[in-house]
C-alpha cells in the first residue's frame, strides 16, 4: 500500500521512524563527559548532516531527528530519525570527527523499528561495555547488576 492509497480511503498515515544506537569513543581515551547532553549530541549531529549534506537534507531529517537518550559512562546514544533520512543520518553520525570539541569516533551499533528493540540492544551493549570495565579492572564484577537496573530503569523512562 502507497501512502497515496491509504490518503485516498481516509486513513490516517504514520510516521515511520528508526531508532539508532550510537557508541561514541574519544580518541584521547577518557569517557564522555557529563556535559554532553541530548541537546548537545542532537547539536553535533545537526552540525554534521549539514556540513556533509547540506540545509535541505537537514531540513527533510529534522522533523523526526531527536536524541531519546545519552549513557555518558558507556558511551552510548539513543536517536530517532525518519526512516527516509534514517541513511543520511547513519552517514553523518559516521563521519562526525568530534563531539563537543573533542576528538571522537562515532558508528552506529544497532538500527531497529521501534524504541523497545533499541532499548534491549542498549542493555546488551552496556552489559558488554560493563564486563569490559571489570576485565580491566576498573569495575568490580558484584557491581554489574545494580548497575544494569539502574540503566534499565532509566531507559524505561525514555518515552517516544
Amino acid at each position: 500500500r502507497t501512502t497515496a492509497h491509504v490518503r485516498a480511503r481516509g486513513g490516517m498515515v504514520r510516521f515511520k521512524n528508526r531508532y539508532l544506537l550510537l557508541e561514541v569513543t574519544y580518541n584521547d581515551g577518557r569517557g564522555m563527559d557529563a556535559s554532553v547532553t541530548p541537546s548537545a549530541m542532537l547539536d553535533a549531529l545537526k552540525t554534521s548532516i549539514i556540513e556533509n549534506f547540506g540545509d535541505m537534507t537537514y531540513g527533510l531529517a529534522q522533523a523526526a531527528l531527536t536524541v531519546k537518550y545519552v549513557d555518558t559512562r558507556c558511551g552510548l546514544v539513543i536517536v530517532r530519525c525518519g526512516r527516509d533520512e534514517s541513511q543520511a543520518v547513519r552517514t553523518a553520525v559516521g563521519v562526525m570527527q568530534e563531539v563537543l570539541g573533542r576528538s571522537a569516533r562515532c558508528g552506529t551499533r544497532f538500527v531497529g523499528g521501534t524504541l523497545a528493540t533499541t532499548r534491549a540492544a542498549c542493555l546488551k551493549f552496556t552489559r558488554e561495555k560493563l564486563r569490559a570495565l571489570v576485565d580491566a579492572g576498573r569495575l568490580k564484577e558484584d557491581e554489574i547488576d545494580a548497575l544494569l537496573e539502574a540503566q534499565k530503569k532509566i531507559l524505561d523512562t525514555v518515552a517516544h
